[in-house]
């Protein structure tokens, strides 16, 4: 109950926060409401001209403001009304920059001093005097291609994810990548493989106007690419659409262009499209073939050698850590800073937690340990003072 209430009154204070003009956004439920759904007196865009004459005028404020690139992913031909203008800036990372151009954008469509919204790179506001919601994604210069293609089109990106994940791939607006934790050894993060959406496009069997980032789709020809694709299976999608978790309908609720496809696929016209699906390619086949096709195989085996060192230094730290560890040299020498602690530790441990565990190991008098722990503060002392 505690916890109910406690989470209740976050998000009424991050509301009030909104209300008189606070710039993050910090809930989940704020988080969520981002991207059409930030304001909630927000105006719908009534036609296409109307979007791309208010894109406009933002996009040539932020050229002249000093972005690197500007540009709108191309939304689907046959919508009628959009429910925010979506634009990506590509801008040096220096906050006061990135500050500069939203002032700019602001400006351009009568908005100056209004309330502004951020969640992580993300900056939302709304213009004067239609109240359209228009949303700044600052993205880097080399991710800029990348994330026009990903965030082209609706919730296809999504779809495509659906079937890369049961392979360990993962394609987002920062890189098409192997996913870490998918890796034989977890590399604690993802093993990015290109940014290049041409050659992403061909990788993953899409038309390259499919995941260009510049040429607009009808829903038909969404759906038919994504169905198309090499990693498209039904089943998963079917998965999904069964799923009776609250995220699971939240997001159909939010995103219509799920609910379109639910019913496009029910079609008897698109049935051929999913008949005779092949048999999917084993997780491993699949890495070996991206990361040969990407031409990243040498610096994968080396991600992997890192992480390998990584993970055998931490089980070396864990077995080195009741003779030699920070709690033991604390309680040796309880007048040390935790800085200090840390630079003892690195003494004691030498080149590698593994040449140390292989050191303790051969040692049977814990004298010996001691000695060493104390010549390490020894030898700090001595740098201290000279």
């Amino acid at each position: 109950s505690s916890g109910r209430s406690g989470r209740a009154a976050q998000r009424e204070q991050a509301s009030e926060q909104r209300r008189k003009g606070g710039r993050e956004v910090g809930t989940k439920a704020e988080r969520r409401a981002m991207g059409g759904g930030a304001f909630e007196d927000a105006a719908r865009v009534p036609s296409r001209d109307e979007l791309d004459r208010v894109a406009a005028c933002v996009m040539e404020a932020l050229a002249r403001a000093g972005a690197l690139r500007v540009g709108m992913p191309p939304e689907l031909l046959d919508k009628a009304t959009f429910g925010d203008i979506d634009l990506l800036v590509a801008a040096p990372p220096d906050p006061p920059a990135r500050t500069a151009l939203v002032r700019a954008a602001l400006a351009s469509v009568g908005a100056a001093g209004a309330q502004v919204l951020r969640c992580g790179d993300l900056e939302s506001f709304l213009c004067q005097p239609e109240r359209y919601q228009i949303d700044l994604l600052f993205v880097e210069p080399q991710a800029f291609d990348i994330a026009c293609a990903t965030r082209a089109h609706g919730d296809t990106t999504w779809l495509l994810n659906l079937g890369l994940r049961q392979v360990g791939l993962k394609l987002s607006e920062k890189s098409f990548a192997i996913r870490g934790e998918c890796c034989a050894l977890d590399l604690g993060r993802d093993f990015d493989l290109s940014q290049d959406p041409a050659k992403i496009a061909a990788f993953l069997g899409l038309e390259p106007r499919a995941f260009d980032g510049q040429s607009p789709l009808t829903l038909e020809q969404a759906f038919v690419a994504v169905t198309k694709s090499r990693f498209f299976r039904l089943a998963d999608f079917r998965r999904f659409d069964t799923l009776d978790t609250s995220s699971s309908r939240r997001r159909v609720k939010r995103r219509p262009m799920l609910a379109a496809f639910r019913k496009w696929l029910a079609a008897e016209s698109h049935a051929e499209l999913l008949a005779g699906e092949s048999v999917r390619e084993t997780v491993a086949s699949v890495h070996a073939s991206a990361l040969a096709f990407f031409d990243r195989a040498d610096t994968f085996a080396a991600a992997l050698c890192e992480a390998e060192f990584r993970a055998a230094e931490a089980a070396s730290k864990r077995v080195c850590s009741d003779r030699v560890g920070g709690a033991r040299i604390r309680e040796l020498f309880p007048h040390l800073s935790g800085p200090d602690v840390g630079k003892v530790l690195a003494l004691v441990r030498g080149d590698s937690w593994q040449t140390c565990a292989q050191w303790l190991s051969s040692i049977a008098d814990d004298s010996v340990v001691l000695d060493r722990i104390a010549q390490a503060v020894a030898a700090l002392h001595s740098t201290a003072v000279t």
